[in-house]
Parts: structure tokens; C-alpha cells; sequence
């Protein structure tokens, strides 16, 4: 359908994506597709089931589409990697930003993002919300950390550059984020609005420099940030202030692809504004796509706002045509639709044997040594071994919860130790802690996971009496996220960052511990 047989409606449509809860196609999802016309949809965890089950319900809402008025849609998920992967299952695992930034690999980033993109493809999805192009700038930082690639711009704008080509070449739309930055903040944007202080100058020479070589590379779409930056505009958070988005965006750094909010249903913004007048604001500003991701009478409040907009005069149809002008070149240009293989055919596509290498490989790239002072690894094979292991926690609103098959424990005595395991919570009670010191005193060698210890207390007051309690025998520290646990606990001479605990990272780091694979990664961010 060419723009000038829209309707107003159509058009309308097509600047909303919507999630929604459930497995299938369902009516008041068929609804949104046929009645409303919105032009996308992004599914997360609570719509995966498996492989299958996401590729039959693709093809369903690309039907729906298609007989409603012949736009496919855009289907979108967060498959970033690392603790931030919708599909957690079926598909080849993805190490996280940071530790892509730490293997320090870009042909081996784009490979990657080609070989995640075409699978996601196979699924019928053509749109990722990656990569995040944010820079981890504040240790404090609790949603971005570890969904970085680093703290060097350059070192951020590369991957970052290199992701984005891997997607393309796979046919899928990446999703850049969150502009102009995220990752100098200490206030979580899906709990209230964070504020960047810092002037133009500073931002140029550096949160802005991935942005700026992503439009370069020929970036799709970027997604904002809820975040005010006082020194562009001292009143509205980036999603709806048009000084950033049409002043800083368009006209300064000269983006002409797709804008798109991050999801107006986050604190910052539903709690500040109202979600219904929000995306009415955020339009007004400059973004092309509103992303309402949970409550189906907020995506029909917020296209009724819309729609009284045009009808009251505050978005012209002029405005709104450039908006979805740019959205139908977009779909056009990526083919956002190609004909479906068959899912007996798709499925091979999926974990093979090559792509699964790619990631294992790169993951063992990451696994970086902070410090070493008494040369504790390996770990040694003649004597016993108690691994102290958190569980990990959702920390931020994008967060997954990642089960590993094996613990870190077991993927050690696949290697021939001697391992006790125990696992505490995050934030231990004093009850744990005791019952971790007389364990201790059992074992010769002590490996102590951390997970954001910094932000936990209790795990760095376990440490301070481990090395009281042991000193420098043997004892080993990971950090499983956050690699500033490392700076968090001085007193601890030997240190490890895998900066994740999924299944792949646990993988690679225990065969750092055992000797089997030397320890190549930089740290990505700075310490001191």
C-alpha cells in the first residue's frame, strides 16, 4: 500500500508497536493488527515458548497483516545477549555486550550478530532492539553495566558499528540504543527519570560518538532514551523533548532514518506524563515510532490520543506522513517479509554446529583475569575446592532470569576436581554467611562468585571474612556480572570477570580455573 491510499488510522498505525501477553494470535491481538492497524509488535520472555511455537505465531500476525491491509509488520524482540536474551532456548547463545567488549573481537562481533539476526529471521522476527550503544561510564549505572560495550566510545562505537553490519547483512533492522546515552546514569528509567548533567561538549566527545558512527554505518532506527540531559533540555527526558530528538538527531547529526521510543509504559515516563499524552509528546518531538509494550488499553488510549492530535490540529497529517513515510522505506529497503521457509526447513538453520563454535569461541575470549597477585590459577588439581555461589538476580526491568544446566561447581568437576559446592542468596543472611565460614574451613582452595556486590552488601562483608578468615590461601574471587566487584574488594588478590552468568560464560570461566584455556580478555571498563 502506497502512503497516499492511507488512511489517517493506517497511518497512525504504522507509529505504534505493541506487546502484548500470550503464546498466540489471539483476538485482541488480531484486533490490534486488523482494527487498529499497528504496524508492529515485540515479543518477550512471556511470549516464548519455543522455536516453533514463535515461528507459527510470526507467520499468524504477518497474515493478519497482510489481509488487512498489505504491510508486513515489523516484529521485534530484545535478543541483546548475555542476561538480556528473549529466546533462551533453541537457538545459538550470545555472549552480552561486555563481554564482546572485553574479547575485543569485531569480525567476530559481526559474524555473531549475522548469525543471530539470520535466526531470528528463521523465527519471523525482523527487528532487534540491539545493539546498545550506551557507554558505561558510572559504576552506580543499574540498568545499562554490564549491556555495554565498555567505556572507550571508540572501543563502543566499533562493536557497536560491526553489530550493526552483522544484523543488516542478515536482513534484520537493528535497533540502536538508548540516545543519547544511558550509561552515566544512577537512576533506573523503568523506576523514574534519571538526569545527565553534562554539556554538549563532554557529550559530544563522548556519549555521542556510537551514535555518531552509527548513522555513518547507515544505522535503521534509534531508539530514545528516557533520560533527562539538562544541558540540551532542561525539562523534558530525551523521548520527548524535541530539542534532542529533532534538534540534536536530526538536524545536528543529520540522522534521517526511523526514531523510536523506548517503552512509554517505563516509570519515567507513565508515571511523569501519562503514557496516552506521552506518545502524543513524543510524536511532537520527533519520533516515528511510539513502543507501548504491556497494557492493551494504553496502546488503544494512546492511538485515541493520537488520532484527536490530527484531529485538534497539534500533529499535522504533514507531520505525520514524514513519520510513516520513513517507516514504509525502512520495511521496504530490509524486506521485512521474505517468503517463510517451512519450519521443517527453518529449524536447521537453528544452533548449528558452526554457529554454536562462533560463540563458544568468543566467549572464551572474554573471560578476563583483573588481577592475579599470588598466581592462583589454575586452581590445583590435587587439592579440594569449595565454590561459593550467589544466585543471580533480575537487577533492572530488562533483565532476564538465565538457569544454567550446570553450576559453576559442576562445570569445574567435569575437569577432575574434587568440588563442594554452596549456593546463597544474593544478599546473604547472617545464617548463610556463618554456615559459608565453617564450610570453608574445609577446603583448601575457595572460589567465591560474586553477582553486583557492590549493590549487596552482605557478599562483600563475606569476602572482608573469608580473607580474615583464610587470607591469601587459595582464594579465588568471580565476578559473575558487574566486573566493579573487583574494585569493591581490594582485599582480594585474585580476581576474574566473566560478566555474566549464563550458561556459556560458566562454561568458558571454569575452563579458565582449570588451566585448559588461557585468560585473553581486557577489562572494558575502568576501574579506577
Amino acid at each position: 500500500m502506497e502512503l497516499s491510499q492511507m488512511t489517517v488510522a493506517e497511518k497512525l498505525g504504522q507509529m505504534v508497536m505493541c506487546g502484548f501477553h500470550g503464546e498466540t494470535c489471539d483476538e485482541q491481538l488480531r484486533a490490534l493488527i486488523t482494527r487498529q492497524h499497528v504496524g508492529g509488535i515485540i515479543y518477550f520472555t512471556r511470549n516464548v515458548v519455543a522455536p516453533k511455537q514463535i515461528h507459527e505465531l510470526s507467520a499468524a500476525l504477518q497474515q493478519a497483516a497482510i489481509e488487512s491491509n498489505g504491510i508486513p509488520l515489523l516484529i521485534a524482540t530484545d535478543q541483546e545477549g548475555g542476561m538480556v536474551t528473549r529466546i533462551k532456548s533453541g537457538v545459538t547463545p550470545i555472549p552480552g555486550q561486555m563481554a564482546l567488549g572485553a574479547a575485543g573481537d569485531e569480525q567476530a562481533v559481526r559474524q555473531l550478530a549475522c548469525i543471530s539476526g539470520s535466526e531470528l529471521r528463521h523465527l519471523g522476527i525482523n527487528m532487534n532492539l540491539a545493539p546498545c550503544l550506551d557507554i558505561q561510564n558510572n559504576p552506580r549505572n543499574p540498568v545499562i553495566g554490564v549491556r555495554s560495550y565498555g567505556s572507550d566510545p571508540q572501543r563502543v562505537a566499533r562493536m557497536g558499528a560491526a553489530a550493526i553490519a552483522g544484523y543488516q547483512e542478515a536482513g534484520i533492522v537493528p535497533v540502536v540504543k538508548h540516545f543519547p546515552g544511558h550509561g552515566d546514569t544512577s537512576v533506573d528509567s523503568h523506576l523514574a527519570v534519571p538526569t545527565i548533567p553534562h554539556d554538549l561538549a563532554r557529550l559530544r566527545e563522548r556519549e555521542l560518538v556510537p551514535f555518531v558512527e552509527a548513522i555513518t554505518c547507515g544505522a535503521d532506527v534509534i531508539m530514545t532514551a528516557h533520560v533527562l540531559f539538562s544541558a540540551i533540555d532542561g525539562t523534558l527526558p530525551a523521548t520527548l523533548s524535541k530539542p534532542v530528538l529533532t534538534g540534536l538527531l536530526r538536524e545536528q547529526l543529520g540522522f534521517d532514518g526511523v526514531i523510536m521510543t523506548d517503552c512509554m509504559e517505563m516509570k519515567a515516563i507513565a508515571d511523569t506524563f501519562g503514557t496516552e499524552k506521552a506518545a502524543v509528546m513524543a510524536v511532537e518531538a520527533g519520533a516515528d515510532i511510539v513502543l507501548i509494550s504491556h497494557t492493551y488499553a494504553a496502546q488503544l488510549g494512546a492511538l485515541q490520543a493520537l488520532h484527536e492530535a490530527v484531529e485538534a490540529g497539534v500533529l499535522t497529517e504533514e507531520r505525520i506522513d514524514r513519520s510513516v513515510s520513513r517507516i514504509l522505506h525502512m520495511k521496504k529497503k530490509r524486506g521485512v517479509m521474505p517468503p517463510p521457509l517451512p519450519w521443517v526447513d527453518a529449524q536447521e538453520q537453528l544452533e548449528r554446529p558452526e554457529a554454536i563454535a562462533c560463540a563458544k569461541a568468543l566467549s572464551a575470549k572474554s573471560i578476563t583475569v583483573v588481577r592475579d597477585e599470588a598466581r592462583l590459577i589454575p586452581l590445583r588439581k590435587e587439592e579440594s575446592v569449595l565454590v561459593i555461589y550467589p544466585k543471580s538476580a533480575v537487577t533492572t526491568g530488562a533483565d532476564e532470569r538465565i538457569e544454567a544446566a550446570q553450576s559453576l561447581g559442576e562445570q569445574l568437576a567435569r575437569y577432575g576436581y574434587r568440588v563442594i559446592e554452596t549456593c546463597i542468596d544474593a544478599n546473604p543472611t547472617l545464617a548463610e554467611i556463618e554456615a559459608v565460614l565453617a564450610k570453608s574451613r574445609e577446603a583448601e582452595q575457595l572460589v567465591v562468585a560474586t553477582y553486583n556486590a557492590q549493590n549487596y552488601p552482605a557478599q562483600l562483608e563475606l569476602l572482608q571474612l573469608l580473607t580474615t578468615l583464610h587470607g591469601a590461601k587459595r582464594l579465588v574471587a568471580v565476578a559473575l556480572r558487574n566486573p566493579y566487584d573487583a574494585r569493591a574488594a581490594e582485599q582480594i588478590g585474585t580476581y576474574v570477570a566473566a560478566y555474566e552468568s549464563s550458561p556459556l560464560a560458566l562454561e568458558s570461566l571454569a575452563r579458565v580455573l582449570a588451566g585448559e584455556q588461557e585468560a585473553v580478555g581486557t577489562l572494558p571498563v575502568w576501574l579506577e
